[in-house]
C-alpha cells in the first residue's frame, strides 16, 4: 500500500521510498532521531547474524543526500534478509502486511536534549548541504550550528523531529500483528529483554550459548567502539563519541528548564491521548 502523506524535513524526504521494492523479509525500522535508531539497527544486526560479520553498508532510504537511484540499487543488490532505517512516520511509509515495522519512542524530553547535542556536533558543512538541498522543496533552512538556546531549537525540532508527532502519525499501527513499539527505556532498563523481545517479533531463533555475546555487542560502549573511522567522524566533530554521547533516560528533564519542559509536555499533550503521552514519556517498564 502506498504512504497516504509525506514527510520532507531538512535530513528526511519520504518520497525516496517510491523507488525502494519492500519484500516480504523486510524489517523497516521506524524512529523519530535520536530515539535508538542506530541501536535497533545493531540489534537486529547482532540477531540476524551471531557471529558479528553483518555487513557494514546499510542504505538510508529517507536522507536526502545522495543519488537516489544508487539508493535503490544498492538496496536491490543486497541478497541478506534487509533492516531499513527510516525516521518517517507510518503514515509516510509503504505498507505491506508481510513486511515487520519495528518502531522506537523516547521520552520526548531525552530526545530533545539528545538532538541539541546531534545538532552541536553535526558538521556546518553537512547542515549546508542538507538545507541547499531542503530548499528546493521549500523548506526554511536551519542554522548550520545550534549555540546552546534550546528555545530557538524548539522551532524545528518540534516541527520536523519530536516523537510525538513521529507517533501521533503512526499509533494506528500499534495494532498490526505485524508492527513492534518499543521505548527506548525500556530498551535502556533490559536491553537482553528486548532483544528478546525483538527476537521473536522477527522470528530470529536465540541460541542460549550466543546470546550473552550478541546483547554486549549491543551495549553502548561496544557500538561506539565499532563506529570509529565510519562516516561518523566525517559528519560529526567529535566522530562516534559525539553521535553516541551518553544514552540513558532522565537527562532532558535535568538540563531543561521547567518552562522548556512545559513546552515539550504541551507539545506531546496537544498531539497524543492522555495513556499514549504517558507511554511516550515513561515506556512500559517504568
Amino acid at each position: 500500500m502506498e504512504p497516504i502523506a509525506v514527510h520532507v524535513s531538512t535530513v528526511e524526504d519520504s518520497r525516496r521510498w517510491r523507488h525502494v521494492t519492500l519484500r516480504p523479509t523486510d524489517v523497516v525500522i521506524s524512529t523519530p532521531p535520536k530515539c535508538g535508531t542506530t541501536w535497533t539497527q545493531a540489534i537486529v544486526a547482532s540477531l540476524l547474524w551471531p557471529d558479528g560479520d553483518a555487513p557494514v553498508a546499510r542504505p538510508w532510504p529517507d536522507w536526502r543526500l545522495g543519488s537516489v537511484e544508487e539508493m535503490a540499487a544498492a538496496l536491490d543488490a543486497q541478497t541478506d534478509r534487509r533492516f531499513l532505517k527510516s525516521h518517517c512516520p507510518a503514515d509516510a511509509l509503504p505498507y505491506d502486511s508481510a513486511v515487520r515495522y519495528v518502531f522506537v519512542y523516547r521520552d520526548p524530553a531525552d530526545a530533545f536534549v539528545s538532538w541539541g547535542n546531534h545538532r552541536a556536533n553535526l558538521r556546518p558543512d553537512v547542515v549546508a548541504a542538507l538545507n541547499e538541498s531542503a530548499a528546493h522543496d521549500g523548506i526554511e533552512p536551519i542554522p548550520e550550528c545550534f549555540d546552546g538556546d534550546y528555545d530557538v531549537l524548539f522551532e524545528e525540532w518540534s516541527r520536523f523531529w519530536s516523537p510525538a508527532v513521529h507517533l501521533s502519525r503512526s499509533v494506528d499501527l500499534r495494532s498490526a500483528p505485524n508492527a513492534l513499539f518499543l521505548h527506548y527505556a525500556d530498551m535502556h532498563a533490559d536491553l537482553p529483554w528486548a532483544m528478546r523481545r525483538i527476537a521473536d517479533f522477527l522470528e530470529i531463533p536465540v541460541d542460549p550459548a550466543t546470546f550473552g555475546v550478541q546483547v554486549a555487542r549491543c551495549e553502548l560502549h561496544e557500538m561506539r567502539e565499532a563506529a570509529r573511522g565510519t562516516q561518523m567522524d566525517r559528519a560529526f566533530d567529535g566522530g562516534a563519541d559525539a553521535f553516541f554521547y551518553l544514552g540513558g533516560s532522565g537527562r532532558g528533564r535535568r538540563l531543561l528548564s521547567d518552562e522548556q519542559v512545559g513546552r515539550v509536555t504541551a507539545l506531546t499533550a496537544s498531539l497524543l491521548s492522555p495513556d499514549d503521552a504517558a507511554w511516550l514519556t515513561t515506556g512500559d517498564i517504568a
